[in-house]
């Protein structure tokens, strides 16, 4: 049942809460007064993420280290600490101090994947280069995330006659953890994605059988 429970939560997320929460656990320890963390005391809680404020950066720091405890407390079968006033008070404190607009990136484009071929990209593009390459353009074309793209095995790659057929064992959207399954067109473009990557697996001498990841050398 204990292990029905954690796995109801995406592996990546239940790792997150995990070692979050231990930080509190270590935290804990260098006080003796505190006796317990499972189940802990709303008042030790709200010190641990006063605490926390006063090097966070982002108030998700604090949101991930309630989160985190929270889930403790359930997996435990204990009533959450989280749920106090005292502590809601000081989650929306952080929230008024550290929330600052945040930077956000700028997307890729069409234009970006084009100057990174003109680089690196041609007859005599490195193996390096290639990978790189097959990389970038399958992430691109296939709105792939790295957590993706690096647990793709030879084999998860289908050729087609029109494009390719990449599955993927799991995903962070895939809740279930059935898998999906990424369509990618050829292009008829020397930077077609599915050109690179047929490329960088024959230079790289990849059995497109095998069970070897397709980004390591």
């Amino acid at each position: 049942m204990k292990n029905s429970v954690i796995d109801s939560k995406a592996r990546n997320t239940t790792v997150k809460y995990a070692y979050s929460f231990k930080r509190f656990v270590v935290w804990s320890e260098k006080y003796t007064e505190i006796k317990s963390v499972l189940p802990a005391d709303e008042i030790y809680v709200s010190l641990y993420l006063q605490y926390l404020m006063q090097s966070a950066k982002h108030y998700s720091t604090i949101e991930a280290a309630c989160y985190a405890i929270k889930w403790a407390h359930s997996l435990a079968g204990f009533e959450d600490p989280c749920a106090s006033d005292i502590v809601k008070c000081i989650v929306e404190a952080s929230k008024r101090k550290l929330n600052r607009p945040i930077q956000k990136k700028e997307p890729m484009n069409a234009n970006i994947m084009l100057s990174l071929f003109k680089k690196f990209g041609g007859a005599n593009s490195s193996l390096k280069n290639l990978r790189l390459l097959a990389m970038c353009f399958l992430a691109y074309s296939g709105f792939l995330r790295y957590s993706e793209l690096c647990q793709i095995r030879a084999k998860n790659i289908t050729f087609g006659n029109d494009h390719i057929d990449i599955y993927i064992e799991s995903s962070k959207t895939d809740c279930y953890r059935k898998g999906k399954n990424v369509l990618i067109a050829k292009l008829d473009q020397a930077h077609c994605p599915v050109k690179i990557l047929s490329d960088y697996l024959d230079k790289a001498k990849i059995d497109r059988s095998s069970d070897d990841s397709f980004i390591v050398l």
